[in-house]
């Protein structure tokens, strides 16, 4: 029984880890974004993608994935420094 729940605690822990990586990722998005001084759609425009996708990705919504997280993390990357 206690074995069991160490995985449990393990898996929370995991789980709540990668929920704050991914609201951390819709935050830089942002953070981009407003560094620029874009708005959600001129940003959308520019790099790229839909307003309406943009929109889901800042709040968290939604998640970019494939050649989509690769372009954008290419943009962060130049705009933010990292």
């Amino acid at each position: 029984m206690v074995e069991f729940i160490c995985v449990i605690d393990i898996i929370y822990e995991h789980m709540c880890s990668i929920c704050a990586s991914e609201k951390s990722f819709s935050n830089r998005i942002t953070e981009a974004r407003e560094k620029l001084g874009l708005s959600q759609r001129a940003a959308a425009r520019e790099w790229g993608f839909t307003q309406a996708t943009l929109r889901a990705w800042e709040s968290g919504d939604r998640n970019p994935a494939g050649l989509y997280k690769e372009k954008l993390e290419r943009v962060l990357r130049r705009v933010l420094g990292e």
